[in-house]
């Protein structure tokens, strides 16, 4: 009888785990790269492709430490190697150029990104 409540224990613990570690990797990845428009042409260079394929999740203490600071998605992309606690330093400086070079910069608040992936994968659905 005590083994099997400790394997169900065990099994639930693993269960939550899973679970938990499911949603990081949906708060943290898709809600920053899942929405943005997809093209056909390869060649438009990286900086493009980093600023309009990815999506920024408005900073905040909580979002930026629950996503572990990979809510700024558009400086990880162009600063990959700068430790991750550093990207909210170059925020200002990457949205300043990308105004100045007439590219897009996409922030959302990170409600309105999560709703945007399950109307994305709506919409995959009924394609």
């Amino acid at each position: 009888y005590l083994l099997s409540q400790d394997l169900l224990f065990s099994f639930m613990f693993y269960l939550g785990i899973n679970i938990c570690g499911l949603d990081i990797l949906l708060f943290t990845f898709t809600v920053s790269h899942i929405t943005t428009e997809v093209h056909e042409n390869n060649n438009i260079g990286w900086l493009n492709v980093a600023l309009e394929h990815s999506v920024n999740i408005t900073p905040n203490p909580f979002i930026t430490w629950w996503m572990g600071y990979l809510n700024l998605q558009i400086e990880h992309h162009i600063f990959p190697t700068m430790p991750q606690h550093n990207l909210i330093k170059m925020r200002d400086e990457v949205k300043r150029s990308a105004h100045t070079l007439g590219l897009p910069y996409q922030e959302k608040h990170f409600f309105t990104a999560y709703m945007d992936v399950f109307k994305y994968i709506g919409e995959c659905a009924e394609s």
